[in-house]
């Protein structure tokens, strides 16, 4: 990426705060290195840049290999090198990319194979970029959608809103929930798989919750015009107590969004009863998500459970807040700083 380019992320980043957002560690697979740009290894802007020492022959090209480099002959079939086309505020280093060859440590030379994107090598002392095109090791074995909508006799929407995943004991099934888009009579499906790769319909195919569930709801059941009745938006599906409980977010007939719940105590799939209130809404005028709350994710913390959601507002500002419950029924928001959206490129750790 071009250095002023580089800086002046840093900067905007640094001016969307008022003091530098604590560096998070994130377990798993996220803390495998994405990218290499310095000689450094932590592609910082204070580092040494990569850059092409001298060209071999078309192919073979000499850099200057860091010690304890974290490519080497065990791993670089997962790298690709990229670099730009040295244009002011246009070079990220993706606009050319070829395939590793094979790499020599020892001499710092680096064979390059075939190529992906772009054209032509890169140039003697130019910049250069590692990219790691399998950093989590999952492989993608189908070219085609795991979901075929046309199964779903009712389903009319040009896309589908992914929920979540759970595993049934009694159905002894993977189930699947999500929400029909791009359509404005929005509804909530299920499918089910034995292998988390082949789905089929559930519940006949049949919706789970029709739009007219939602009628006489006061958080959710119309579009942002209030015009239209659709379901909400599914994000999350736990099991407590014997009890399964959907998390979904919809507009009020005021058009904002708000954070409710809907509970089934038979199956996973229904019959949902929906919650009369909602459970996390909007915030004061001026506040950090006045306009909307939003995609809740709910995992099990502790002696009880913690949420994180999107918060807008008026201005269109989004943020990632939090809220603890102890019944997922009553749900209080957490009274620290809210992660901006700009923070994410600050906090992540590669």
């Amino acid at each position: 990426m071009n250095k002023f380019i580089f800086a002046s992320l840093i900067l905007i980043i640094l001016s969307c705060n008022d003091k530098p957002i604590e560096k998070v560690n994130f377990n798993g697979t996220i803390n495998q290195p994405c990218m290499i740009v310095n000689y450094e290894q932590d592609n910082t802007i204070e580092g040494n840049y990569l850059t092409i020492e001298k060209i071999i022959n078309d192919s073979l090209f000499k850099i200057k290999i860091p010690p304890n480099f974290y490519i080497n002959n065990s791993n670089y079939e997962n790298w690709v090198i990229g670099w730009g086309t040295k244009k002011p505020f246009y070079d990220a280093g993706v606009e050319n990319i070829r395939a590793i060859k094979n790499i020599d440590l020892q001499n710092g030379l680096i064979l390059l194979g075939s190529l992906s994107r772009g054209s032509g090598f890169p140039s003697e002392n130019q910049n250069i970029v590692f990219w790691n095109i399998n950093p989590s090791n999952f492989k993608h074995f189908s070219n085609f959608p795991v979901i075929n909508t046309s199964k779903w006799k009712e389903f009319n929407g040009n896309s589908i809103h992914f929920s979540t995943i759970e595993y049934d004991s009694i159905l002894k099934k993977w189930v699947m929930i999500f929400n029909e888009c791009d359509t404005p009579n929005i509804q909530i499906y299920a499918a089910i798989s034995s292998n988390l790769k082949d789905w089929y319909p559930a519940n006949e195919s049949n919706p789970i919750l029709k739009a007219d569930d939602f009628k006489n709801c006061s958080w959710a059941g119309k579009d942002k015009t209030g015009k239209t009745n659709q379901t909400p938006f599914t994000s999350d599906l736990l099991k407590y107590k014997n009890k399964w409980y959907l998390f979904l977010d919809g507009y009020s007939n005021n058009g904002k969004r708000n954070i409710g719940y809907a509970v089934s105590e038979s199956s996973i799939l229904g019959p949902y009863q929906i919650s009369e209130n909602p459970i996390l809404s909007p915030g004061p005028q001026g506040g950090w998500n006045d306009e909307s709350v939003f995609y809740p994710k709910v995992k099990k913390y502790r002696d009880g459970y913690i949420m994180f959601y999107d918060g807008r507002n008026s201005k269109g500002l989004e943020r990632i807040g939090k809220a603890f419950s102890r019944n997922l029924v009553d749900w209080k928001n957490s009274k620290k700083k809210k992660f901006g959206y700009r923070s994410a490129f600050w906090m992540a750790k590669f």
